[in-house]
């Protein structure tokens, strides 16, 4: 151990262990002097000592954690500073019993404090830590020593930072105002026989120049203010001429305080005087404005008026007596003084003096001179020369020499600084200062700051104690130590399910603390990593913004910043490998708020720390480390002149790379030389250099900055120079920023179209491969095939002279199909060393049957094209031999695999329109074996290029004669994947229409939707699209085309006209499209009808007609033998064995009516079905029996079901229904023909076409609604979906129709007669809103009988219009549902109302209204209903807004549900079951569950069994729920009376938890239904609370209680409920009986009745308290027994008060009593009376108490005192001691 430490050793071992996670663990762990020296591991003790035992994890071992090693760290910052080196401590050796207390007291700990944690910070300090520090019981030398340290540095603070420890620090703690209890020990630190020249440096040190004069006196009795002169600043001095009493000073000893002001302020030159002229004028705040100009200061301007020698003292004091009245508080000024000295020793001027303040202080009066009218000044005090006039200058003429009348210009400024310091502009409210950025984050904690002191004398105290070596060594073992504690704790709660425990962890160590770092810290890279780890480490990765900034002021030196960089670099790697967002973000906060600011301003030895970098690289790394990547690359140079940008490549990102291509940086070469750097260094290694990354910054850099056309060039140049060498999957990436790129650059700015090469060097690809091996097999081998397991590099690095054609194939074969690739580099140096077989392998390979993928493909293409395509001349380009040779031939397998590349090269050559489509045929052939992706590529990059050539034949339109024509040379299969507008822009000539045949579905749409140019109207384009499609549906792909159009539609609106055409077209195609497609075609009709405007739809739609073409029906269906068997057959049925199609095609001539309805029978039933068509066929044959067998059909009583019904049924309407003329439409016999007759088994099947169309047509109302009636009565026979197409198609849209009777409501005489006449029984299926739509004079209330429950519930939560209040609905809807609540299907109302307010905001007092009638139906329905509501109340309640009170007032009284099915699910009661019916055994009662009683039947259960299952039952611990036990007293409610009357007569109490449950079901299956006069009867009353009830009363829950308190009782019933309460009030505990009292006492007799507080039945206040609170009266206090009753009298009735309520009476201030002195008389007269029985000292003992509480007046504490004094010598001893200590106690 370092000599230099020995003084510490000693003073540590003065401490005993101290510390812990809580008071018991520190008593436990340093009970004796031996626990606390124990042999040990030393460090293991140091950890016991601290209370941080290994097993503990809990928040108080956190946090004791964070204080540990805090404080070891800075005790470790001491052991490392200066001030550790020099022996500056002079400890004793002793035990400290109170470490924490007496830190405060050792002047070397507090040396320390101030060296590791207050002198960093003194320029951040914060009043609340100022504050903090005044509160700290330091004694008077170790404040001394803060002073003396704080004064070292008192010139380096802001002067606000100043005046703020002197105001908020030092006078505080020299007054003992926030420690009064340490006042009188403190007494301004003033120590026996010191002068004041020393205690005012003692304990002011340099802030004596902050202080005011008063305080020093205020400070310190005997202080002269004559003794320090020297030492008083001119303001102080100032004060003393404005204050003589302060110090009685006389006119001489003022003459010579003026002295010494003006020699400081005006130092006189040799031979001068006073007089000079021209003082500068006063300087004002800036916050002050004059209230009127200032006046001149210069000698020349301003002369006070001498006074006259005969001016008496009694003149002055007369003078001024007559301008101020009143005189009050120059009394008070003037007996203040002669306190403090005898009045002879009273100057004339300090009595002047003392006139004067009290003139400054009252500012009553008007001033009025005896010559003069009053003057503004006193009107308006705060100016300063008002004051300066009237109160310094009288002041300063008494002090003038004689023959001075000049006040110099510098002395008026020091009493005007005076006077805002008087004044509240001079302030510390109004301090005005640049805020401190370290400031912001001290203020958050500003008292631990100040506790670091506690805490450090802790960890020196634990070190002693532990017998550890005090030394650097030590104290880092054990901030490692405890460091790893905590690392370990991050990993267990890294690994465990968060919640509290890391919440705990967040709330102790996520508090951000200000940087106490001494310049030692900030000097050293060590201890830096330290702090890092315990102070910043625990706050990542979310360090607050505030603390990086304070960091960033810090003055660190280069190596130190350096190793905080690394530290936090660290750290946020692994938060980059886990949550990238949070990286991003969290790395710019830390680079914006603490790397960038700490490098822009530091300027020290090595500024922006460059000198210490050996390049830009190594500069990047130590500086920015992890967080380079978040800067601009502009500040890089802004920062380091010196940096260069392409010598530090490797540490770029790739934005900053794409920077450093794109802005106008200083100081580098020009862009040629930038971009192909960059690009030499991306594509030697692109993957890992992040060259993909690179270029899409380049590409958004490029967007928002022009670069020159220069640059564009290089770069586009490079990137095609890349696709070659690139690895395969980085090739399409290359393209697409190519082709980006393009988008960017200008006009011109593009490269010449070329193909790139891909260079190979044979050393190179052959580097590191062995050929050996394959070398000598092809020379001792005789082979027409190689061996594939010799890898393509080995056979590249070979010699091949001997290699044949059918080895180039066999290897092709080897290497080209799968998943392996190769570079292009090695491709090529083998295909050109077998150059001279290459065509003829080719050739031989192509005539492979089998297609050829994998990317290896792709590469030998490229090369390929490189050796081959590109070295064929402009003859050969043109020669169609040579293009079928090489692309129908030799490279066929390998187009589907072609890349971007060799499509690019290709589309760059000189083709003809003619060999380019050739190779784009082969092309197409090829198309199949593409993926989607390449043949997008033959599109981008070979199709599109060539034919946007700028050429003679552009488009190569010249050599097609039809767009058919050209579309199929120029783009082959290809053409499906341009749009159609593209197609147009490669040429203009091209008709789509006249090319319907080879567009794609999505392109037909395309030309339908959009606006294309040079085309004719939509309207011909829609019809001439639907013209061709419909022809022939299914080839030529209708759906596909409807599809697309749906989906363009939504993208992009088309004309209304066009919306109009394309629905009609729709309509038509309908009864023409195969059935299957029939669907198809109405899917698409609702889906544009969602798209369409409302008006873009077609007003009057026409009814669909299926075509009847008997050949395309009757092709392949030979019915001979059908016809064959008719010619033969005579009897009235036909066989179903024949399908309908045949006979469809045979000759019905002779077929009657009963013959068809004969076949209707056999195919209208069942799943089969046949298209419309063959029925139109086969109906239209049979046209002159359809009526008959129609009619003979309606017959049956039997529906019919089954697909063909509503076929069969469209035909019907198309050949009968729709050729009704209007007048039969309006004529009710023909309505009722076909309707109730002829249709009316077809009905239930009608199809939304057949609905549709009938609503179109031109019906009367009757005519409707007599229509609407079959469908009625057709109702019960339709699923679901039938139904809703009826009210869709058929109801909703005749009633909307726009006629001169909307809605049919002309001839309804009310809202039922409209609702059954218009929607009958299809009604329920109308929300109420549409129903009010379509009659807005519909009135649902008058229409309660035919509203579904759901509808009601509309009617109820929706806000519909026209609607009476929602009050009334809700009323008249219960009225009406409660009158018959199962007819009226009331539950499923409530079914419905709670799921319409799960998804419609309600009011809340629609809540209220509805739980009001909930609450009134429980009790007014059938039992049975009773859970039904209570589940209703309970859904609604979930929904309601939070803030709403349910419970209405009238009826509070909560109600269980009790749901058997919930209850009883999962409940085994069969062996209960059993037993109960073979006849129950007592004694196997209780071997069975309450739930399982529950859910059994109960019919032969007594009221014994009862009584002995609820005795055990009670007692046991395991509680049911209410429900169970409602449910099971429900089902035994017929013994349960009997059986509550016999387990009252036992008399031992029963005790349990179920109890309170119990009491609650009873209550509201029996108390709740007792009627208003049983309530109100005191033998129901007894029966029930003294007998039933009695045992279950203890228990009572607060809500049986309310629910009792609001009964309409009697007051006689509520007394005799509350005397039962009160005989049970020994088995309640405290909290029980305040229940009792809260809920049933107080709201009771608080109700605003007639007898309010039932005070009438009662003759005295005594028994009116036993009547109405009976024992529960003492809990009460007396104010509130005087609101529930107004008349009581307290001093009647003390022998019923509490001593509590007796010492009420005594202090508070209670209305409408006699005089506290009676009251205090009374009182004692009544308890001295019999003092023990009465409790005397309970009553003392609460009178004390309260009299701490409560202000009382002086004569009652002299009345009680008397009282007091009287009564000892009458009481006993025991009561004598109580009067005493009472007496001490006031």
């Amino acid at each position: 151990m370092r000599s230099h430490h020995l003084f510490l050793l000693f003073y540590l071992t003065a401490l005993c262990c101290y510390w812990g996670a809580s008071d018991a663990q520190r008593n436990e762990t340093c009970l004796t002097q031996e626990l606390c020296t124990q042999a040990g591991d030393p460090t293991s003790n140091f950890l016991q000592c601290v209370g941080l035992p290994a097993t503990d994890t809990g928040r108080d071992h956190l946090q004791n954690l964070k204080d540990t090693m805090d404080a070891a760290l800075d005790v470790y910052s001491f052991m490392r500073s200066s001030l550790s080196q020099t022996p500056v401590f002079r400890l004793e050796l002793g035990i400290s019993v109170n470490p924490e207390a007496e830190a405060y007291q050792d002047e070397d700990l507090i040396k320390v404090w101030m060296e590791v944690k207050l002198k960093p910070l003194l320029s951040s300090i914060s009043r609340g830590f100022l504050t903090c520090l005044s509160n700290k019981n330091f004694s008077c030398n170790t404040y001394q020593t803060m002073v003396e340290q704080l004064s070292d540095h008192f010139s380096e603070m802001d002067p606000i930072r100043q005046r703020w420890i002197y105001m908020l620090f030092m006078y505080p703690f020299l007054s003992g105002r926030e420690q009064p209890f340490l006042s009188g020990e403190r007494a301004g630190c003033v120590r026996p026989g010191e002068n004041s020249e020393d205690w005012l440096i003692r304990n002011f040190g340099s802030f004596k120049a902050v202080a005011r004069m008063r305080d020093f006196t205020a400070l310190n009795m005997v202080f002269s203010g004559l003794e320090v002169l020297h030492l008083l600043t001119p303001e102080q001095k100032a004060e003393l001429l404005l204050h003589p009493e302060v110090e009685g000073l006389e006119n001489g000893t003022l003459s010579m305080v003026f002295h010494t002001l003006m020699t400081e302020v005006h130092s006189p030159m040799e031979n001068s005087t006073w007089t000079t002229p021209g003082y500068p004028n006063p300087t004002y705040p800036p916050s002050y404005t004059p209230a009127y100009p200032p006046r001149p200061t210069s000698d020349d301007q301003y002369s006070p008026r001498p006074p006259s020698p005969q001016e008496s003292l009694r003149e002055v004091v007369n003078g001024f007596m007559g301008v101020f009245r009143p005189f009050g508080s120059l009394v008070r000024e003037f007996v203040s003084l002669t306190h403090k000295k005898p009045l002879s020793e009273i100057r004339s001027t300090t009595l002047t003096q003392v006139v004067l303040n009290w003139t400054l202080a009252e500012l009553a009066g008007n001033y009025r001179s005896q010559e003069d009218e009053p003057e503004d000044w006193a009107e308006d005090i705060l100016d300063v020369e008002d004051w300066y006039d009237h109160v310094v200058v009288p002041v300063l003429r008494r002090v003038l020499p004689t023959d001075q009348t000049h006040i110099p210009g510098s002395l008026k400024a020091v009493f005007h600084k005076v006077f805002y310091l008087n004044s509240d502009m001079d302030s510390m409210d109004n301090d005005n200062m640049p805020q401190d950025i370290c400031s912001i984050t001290l203020e958050e904690n500003s008292c631990g700051l100040t506790n670091a002191v506690e805490k450090v004398a802790r960890v020196l105290h634990c070190v002693a104690r532990s017998n550890l070596p005090l030394s650097e060594e030590t104290v880092m073992r054990l901030v490692v130590e405890l460091t790893g504690r905590l690392n370990s704790l991050v990993q267990k709660f890294s690994t465990a399910n968060f919640s509290e425990v890391a919440h705990h962890f967040q709330e102790v160590f996520g508090q951000a603390d200000s940087p106490a770092l001494t310049q030692e810290n900030l000097n050293d890279p060590d201890f830096i990593r330290l702090w890092f780890q315990i102070k910043l480490k625990p706050l990542l990765p979310s360090v607050p913004p505030g603390l990086l900034s304070c960091l960033s002021t810090k003055n660190f030196t280069c190596p130190v910043y350096q190793a905080l960089v690394e530290e936090l670099s660290e750290q946020m790697k692994l938060m980059d490998q886990e949550d990238e967002q949070m990286y991003e973000m969290q790395g710019h906060v830390i680079y914006k708020q603490f790397l960038l600011p700490f490098l822009l301003n530091h300027n020290s030895s090595d500024p922006q720390c460059i000198s210490s970098a050996s390049s830009s690289a190594d500069w990047l790394i130590r500086n920015f480390g992890g967080f380079s990547a978040f800067a601009p690359l502009r500040d890089f140079y802004d920062l380091n002149a010196h940096f260069s940008a392409l010598s530090a490549l490797e540490v770029l990102s790739p934005k900053q790379t794409a920077e450093l291509v794109v802005l106008p940086l200083p100081g580098l070469p020009g862009k040629d030389v930038i971009i192909n750097t960059v690009f030499d260094f991306l594509t030697e290694s692109p993957k890992e250099r992040k060259l993909s990354d690179f270029l899409y910054h380049l590409i958004r850099l490029s967007a928002e900055i022009t670069m020159p056309c220069k640059s564009y060039k290089i770069i586009f140049e490079r990137l095609y120079q890349a696709v070659s060498s690139v690895p395969p999957e980085m090739e399409p990436v290359v393209w697409a920023n190519i082709d980006n790129l393009m988008q960017t650059a200008p006009e011109g700015c593009g490269l010449d179209e070329q193909c790139p090469s891909t260079p190979f060097n044979y050393t190179r690809v052959c580097a590191g491969v062995n050929s050996y091996p394959l070398q000598h097999h092809l020379h001792t081998g005789n082979m027409t095939e190689v061996i594939c397991n010799f890898s393509l590099e080995q056979y590249a690095c070979s010699q091949l002279k001997d290699f044949t054609a059918e080895h180039l194939v066999s290897l092709l074969r080897c290497n080209l199909p799968g998943n392996s690739s190769h570079s292009k580099e090695t491709w090529k140096v083998l295909l050109t060393k077998l150059a001279s077989v290459l065509d003829q392998a080719l050739d031989m390979f192509s005539n492979m049957s089998k297609p050829v993928i994998g990317p290896a493909v792709s590469q030998a293409l490229d090369v390929i094209g490189e050796i081959r395509v590109n070295r064929l001349t402009e003859d050969q380009l043109r020669d169609s031999d040579v293009i079928r040779k090489w692309f129908s031939g030799r490279l066929r397998l390998f187009l589907p695999s072609a890349s971007g590349v060799f499509l690019h090269c290709l589309s760059t050559k000189n083709l003809s329109c003619d060999s380019y489509q050739q190779i784009l045929r082969e092309f197409s052939n090829q198309f199949d074996q593409m993926d989607q992706m390449r043949q997008e590529l033959v599109v981008k990059y070979f199709i599109q290029p060539f034919l946007t050539k700028n050429s003679s034949d552009s488009g190569c339109v010249s050599n097609s004669n039809s767009s058919v024509t050209w579309l199929q040379k120029n783009l082959g299969r290809f053409s499906v994947l341009v749009s159609l507008s593209d197609l147009l822009k490669l040429n203009t000539d091209f008709s789509p229409l006249s090319a319907l045949e080879v567009l794609s579905p999505k392109q037909t749409a395309e030309l339908v939707v959009l606006p294309l140019p040079g085309l004719p109207g939509k309207d011909v384009i829609i019809n001439t699209v639907f013209d061709y499609l419909t022809e022939s549906p299914k080839e030529r792909r209708l759906p596909e085309f409807l599809y697309h159009l749906v989906r363009l539609s939504e993208e992009m609106m088309l004309p209304c006209d066009s919306f109009k055409t394309i629905f009609e077209r729709l309509y038509q195609a309908l009864p023409s499209a195969p059935p299957e497609m029939e669907p198809v075609i109405q899917a698409i009709i609702d889906n544009l009808m969602q798209t369409a405007p409302e008006d873009c739809l077609p007003m009057n739609m026409k009814c669909p007609i299926t075509p009847a073409n008997d050949t395309r029906v009757c092709e392949g269906n030979a019915s001979d033998s059908l016809q064959s068997y008719l010619a033969t057959s005579n009897t009235t049925n036909v066989p179903c064995n024949f399908t309908l199609e045949e006979y469809a095609c045979a000759s019905l001539k002779d077929f009657t009516a009963e013959h068809l309805v004969s076949l209707l029978r056999c195919n209208l039933p069942g799943n089969s079905s046949h298209s419309k068509e063959t029925w139109k066929v086969l109906l239209t044959k049979l046209a002159s029996v359809l009526d008959q067998a129609l009619d003979m059909f309606s017959n049956m009583s039997k529906p019919v079901i089954g697909p063909a019904v509503s076929q069969a049924l469209d035909v019907i309407g198309e050949i009968r229904v729709n050729r009704l003329t209007e007048d039969q439409l309006r004529d009710s016999d023909v309505i009722r023909k076909w309707f109730s007759g002829r249709l009316r088994l077809f009905l239930p099947s009608a199809s939304g076409g057949f609905l549709h169309c009938l609503s179109t047509k031109n019906l009367s109302c009757d005519s409707y609604q007599q229509i609407l009636r079959e469908f009625s009565n057709q109702f019960d026979q339709m699923d679901q979906m039938r139904q809703e197409l009826v009210v869709k198609y058929f109801i909703q849209p005749f009633l909307t129709k726009n006629s001169s009777d909307s809605g049919c409501v002309s001839n309804s005489n009310s809202s039922v007669t409209w609702l059954q006449k218009n929607l009958g029984r299809f009604s329920v299926l109308v929300s109420l809103s549409d129903l009010l739509k379509l009659n807005t004079d519909f009135s649902p209330l008058s229409a309660l009988e035919v509203l579904s429950p759901k509808q009601t519930a509309e009617l109820v939560v929706l806000p519909l219009p026209g609607l009476p209040g929602k009050d009334v609905i809700i009323n008249t809807v219960f009225d009406f549902l409660s009158k018959s609540p199962k007819e009226r299907r009331l539950p499923e109302f409530l079914y419905h109302l709670s799921r319409l307010s799960v998804v419609t905001p309600v009011g809340c007092t629609v809540y209220q209204t509805i739980f009001v009638r909930l609450y009134q139906a429980m009790s007014a329905l059938p039992q049975e209903m009773e859970p039904i509501i209570g589940a209703s109340v309970y859904d609604l309640t979930e929904s309601a807004p939070m803030d709403c009170s349910l419970v209405p007032v009238n009826q509070q009284c909560p109600v269980s549900s009790h749901n058997a099915t919930r209850v009883c699910a999962g409940v085994d009661s069969s062996a209960l079951q059993q037993l109960l019916d073979s006849g129950i055994s007592t004694g196997r009662l209780c071997d069975y569950s309450i739930k399982q009683y529950a859910c059994s039947q109960l019919k032969d259960l007594t009221a014994e069994n009862l009584v002995t299952l609820l005795k055990c039952k009670l007692s046991e611990n395991n509680t049911d729920s209410k429900e169970t036990w409602k449910l099971f007293f429900t089902k035994a409610s017929a013994v349960l009376d009997q059986a509550l009357v016999l387990l009252s007569n036992q008399s031992e109490p029963v005790i349990g938890p179920a109890l309170s449950q119990v009491l609650d079901v009873i209550g509201e299956i029996r108390v709740n239904k007792l009627t208003e006069d049983q309530l109100r009867d005191s033998d129901v009353i007894r029966k029930w609370f003294s007998g039933r009830l009695r045992l279950f009363l203890p228990s009572a829950s607060g809500g049986f209680l309310h629910c009792l308190s609001t009964k309409n009782l009697s007051c006689d019933s509520y007394q005799a409920v509350v005397k039962e309460f009160g005989a049970q009030f020994d088995h309640m505990n405290l909290e029980q009986q305040q229940l009792v009292l809260k809920e049933l006492v107080v709201p009771f007799l608080s109700r605003p009745t007639s007898d309010s507080g039932c005070v009438s039945n009662s003759n005295s206040s005594v028994a009116w308290l036993q009547k109405n609170l009976g024992r529960f009266s003492v809990l009460l206090s007396l104010s509130d027994l005087l609101k529930l009753n107004t008349d009581f009298s307290p001093l009647s009735s003390l022998e019923v008060l509490s001593p509590k309520q007796t010492a009420e009476l005594v202090v508070l201030p209670l209305p409408g009593l006699p005089g506290k002195d009676v009251i205090i008389n009374t009182v004692f007269d009544f308890l001295t009376e019999s003092p023990k029985e009465r409790r005397l000292p309970e009553f003392l003992q609460q009178l004390v108490s309260l009299t701490k509480q409560e202000n009382i007046p002086c004569a009652s504490y002299k009345i009680i005192f008397a009282r007091l004094d009287q009564a000892v010598p009458t009481v006993t001893m025991e009561i004598e001691s109580a009067l005493t200590s009472s007496k001490t106690a006031f």
